[in-house]
């Protein structure tokens, strides 16, 4: 019974989601989406990682290519879009790695703040142009990955690993 428990708790957290017909930003590509996770937690993102052999990142698939499909398991931070806190004596924002910049923005302004660069896209996570170092605009400006000062991810093992960037 504890083997068939442990085999049935895999099966079900990896189990096939309904097809909706994903595509790409210009609809001109199709993914294979039989298994997409959208977790809207930290910790929902940590039992899927654990519970899945093989996993993808499936960013905001602003994508010409099939580089971001697969047939196995995939994870989207599409749900995991929030503003956290934001700290106006350190001026910092703290934020969910799937929030886009079309949804960020507003909020600093409203606030009295802005970025230093923005996204050409505003439909592209935040994750996304943090991890490849996405230019932004304005020759004389840093990539968007710059203006971050610490990040927070999920390894392999669905440990949380906490990091400060060097300023």
């Amino acid at each position: 019974m504890l083997v068939g428990g442990v085999i049935l708790s895999r099966f079900v957290a990896c189990q096939t989601k309904p097809k909706t017909n994903l595509k790409n930003w210009a609809e001109n590509l199709e993914y294979s989406e039989e298994n997409v996770y959208y977790p809207k937690t930290v910790e929902e993102v940590q039992e899927i990682v654990k519970k899945c052999d093989s996993l993808k990142a499936l960013g905001s698939r602003h994508s010409f290519n099939i580089i971001a499909d697969s047939e196995e398991n995939q994870i989207s931070l599409r749900d995991f879009d929030k503003v956290v806190s934001l700290d106006k004596k350190a001026n910092t924002v703290t934020v969910e790695g799937g929030i886009k910049y079309g949804e960020l923005a507003p909020y600093l302004e409203e606030n009295g703040y802005e970025l230093h660069n923005l996204a050409s896209l505003a439909h592209i996570f935040m994750v996304g142009a943090f991890a490849t170092a996405t230019h932004g605009s304005g020759v004389k400006n840093g990539n968007l990955s710059t203006a971050v000062v610490a990040f927070e991810f999920v390894n392999a093992a669905g440990e949380l690993v906490n990091s400060k960037m060097n300023s």
